[in-house]
């Protein structure tokens, strides 16, 4: 993929997924939700790619996006 949001990040889904459990938990004011769910994400996207780097032509795709935050991670 090379257009829409993953021009620019790897796993444009759990980035949004994070920015919005980020505005709920704000909402509510429930910071343990928060301190579980991130690294929970975080976890997953690293499981995922150990896969994913075995599919021919994703390692080139990774070089050139970060994972969540563009020039980031």
């Amino acid at each position: 993929m090379d257009s829409g949001p993953y021009r620019f990040v790897r796993h444009p889904a759990y980035a949004g997924m994070i920015a919005a459990h980020a505005g709920l938990t704000l909402f509510f004011f429930n910071w343990v939700t928060l301190a579980v769910l991130v690294p929970a994400i975080v976890l997953r996207i690293l499981v995922e790619e150990r896969m994913v780097f075995g599919i021919a032509g994703y390692s080139d795709f990774a070089r050139t996006r970060k994972r969540l935050i563009s020039a980031i991670w």
